[in-house]
């Protein structure tokens, strides 16, 4: 898996959490490459399983979406310990 796979599962995840479509207007304006590398890169992740490509767009499937969960940066939150139950006490 390379940057490019990375970033956009990234985006995905980001718009998916927003309840929005991933388009590809959408889903260029949270990518760095240009549109080619991105459906070539949608293209690949299909392949492997990780993005379902509709007609109108694209979105993570359940593996996918483990992958870009598990590919983002932990929280302060877990970073440091602090469980909401404790901040509550």
């Amino acid at each position: 898996m390379n940057t490019n796979h990375l970033n956009v599962m990234s985006a995905l995840l980001r718009l998916a959490r927003r309840r929005e479509l991933g388009t590809e207007s959408s889903l260029m304006e949270r990518f760095s490459g240009d549109a080619e590398v991105l459906r070539v890169t949608l293209r690949e992740l299909s392949g492997a399983g990780l993005v379902e490509r509709l007609p109108t767009h694209a979105r993570l499937t359940m593996m996918g979406f483990a992958v870009a969960v598990a590919q983002t940066r932990p929280s302060v939150r877990a970073r440091t310990g602090v469980s909401s139950a404790r901040r509550a006490a």
